[in-house]
């Protein structure tokens, strides 16, 4: 488990070597660079931003769901389908056996989720 409290910063984690169950960060204005890894069979992630630039890798072999509450921020959520109101999922999420599972609140920002 992983906890981050960021302020006016610029971050960037690779996490893939690492088994994370739950990793939140709170951050500001901020610029995020994040890469998840595979190694746990589900992960959650909370990401709490006021104006930021987020940026968050996941594993292809890995089922993900997003859900956000960004009313105001860009999105590009590329191989992911809306599945309700700011939800998005990749393909076979309800069959796999390993899943990362994405909250994000932003206010004014720009948030990309891809997959490696």
């Amino acid at each position: 488990d992983m906890d981050f409290d960021i302020g006016a910063a610029k971050a960037e984690f690779d996490l893939s070597p690492y088994m994370i169950r739950n990793l939140s960060i709170d951050a500001g204005a901020a610029s995020l660079n994040i890469t998840l890894g595979n190694r746990a069979d589900l992960t959650f992630v909370d990401v709490e931003t006021g104006a930021s630039s987020i940026k968050i890798r996941v594993p292809k072999d890995v089922a993900c769901e997003l859900r956000t509450d960004a009313a105001m921020s860009s999105k590009h959520f590329d191989g992911f389908e809306p599945v309700g109101d700011g939800e998005y999922r990749s393909t076979g999420y309800a069959s796999a056996t390993k899943k990362i599972v994405i909250s994000i609140s932003a206010g004014v920002s720009s948030i990309r989720v891809e997959q490696y």
